[in-house]
This record gives structure tokens, C-alpha cells and sequence, in this order.
């Protein structure tokens, strides 16, 4: 291999490797004021008490979803408890997830959306919009709630 074909792989050999790098440790503390901090590497004063938090790698295929920390049983008042959450939280129901569907299915439910915005768009300006004269054409300057939506292409 030449010279400038080490050259022209150069860059993408360092996107590699610095990939492997980039996942890096995350580290949860408390400063003497009570004010709780994240960081790569913890306070020098506070290096004692950071504690390493374990950050999972989304799929983002799937997409992302939080977990609330999980809390000690006794509740020794350290900071690693979750704050309480209102009990109307607990009764909400989550919604099902849609069902999977083939990619037609979804264009077709896209473009349905993106008409009906249209029409909504095209509605709002009807109402509030000013006819100029007997040109047909439209003063639209006081329609500022309307959202201006493009003709869909589908």
C-alpha cells in the first residue's frame, strides 16, 4: 500500500478508534452545600463519596426511555433516593403501544396526516385572511396564529 492510501484511511481509522473511546464514565457526588453534581471525574474534596453511575446505551432503534434511580430500602437519607412521586402519578395509565405496521401502512398515515394539517392550514387562513380587490389574491397579515403548511406531495 502507497503512501497516500494510508493517508485517505487515516480519518476514518481514527473515527473507529475514537468510538471505542467515547463511551466514558459517569460519577454522581455531593458538594458540602448539599447540591448534587455529575461529572466525568469527581470533585477532588468530594473524591470519597462520588459514586459511579452506570449510564445504559440507548437502542436507538427502539428509542430512548429514563429510568428513575433505584432507592434504598431503609431510606438512611443519602442522596441516592428517588424523590417521592405524587400518588396520581402511580394511577395513570401508560397508553399500549401501537402496533407494528408495514411501511405503506405508515406512508399512507402520514400523508393522511400531512393532507389534514393542509386543510387545517388552508381553513385558518379562509377565516381570518383579506381578499385584495378582484385579483382573488389574499392579505393574510393578520393570520399570524395560522401555521403556514405546504401542499402535500404524496
Amino acid at each position: 500500500m502507497g503512501a497516500a492510501r494510508w493517508i485517505r484511511l487515516l480519518p476514518a481509522i481514527a473515527l473507529v478508534l475514537a468510538g471505542s473511546v467515547a463511551h466514558s464514565e459517569v460519577y454522581r457526588w455531593t458538594d458540602s452545600n448539599g447540591q448534587v453534581h455529575f461529572g466525568d471525574r469527581p470533585d477532588a474534596s468530594a473524591a470519597q463519596g462520588a459514586k459511579k453511575v452506570r449510564v445504559p446505551r440507548p437502542n436507538l432503534a427502539d428509542g430512548f426511555e429514563a429510568t428513575p434511580p433505584a432507592t434504598s430500602p431503609g431510606g438512611s437519607g443519602d442522596d441516592t433516593t428517588a424523590p417521592a412521586v405524587p400518588s396520581e402519578a402511580a394511577e395513570i395509565p401508560k397508553p399500549e403501544p401501537a402496533p407494528k405496521r408495514g411501511v405503506a401502512a405508515q406512508r399512507q398515515d402520514s400523508c393522511q396526516a400531512k393532507w389534514a394539517a393542509f386543510r387545517a392550514s388552508t381553513e385558518c387562513f379562509a377565516t381570518c385572511g383579506k381578499h385584495i380587490g378582484r385579483s382573488g389574491r389574499r392579505n393574510n397579515a393578520g393570520c399570524v396564529q395560522c401555521d403556514d403548511m405546504p401542499m402535500p406531495r404524496c
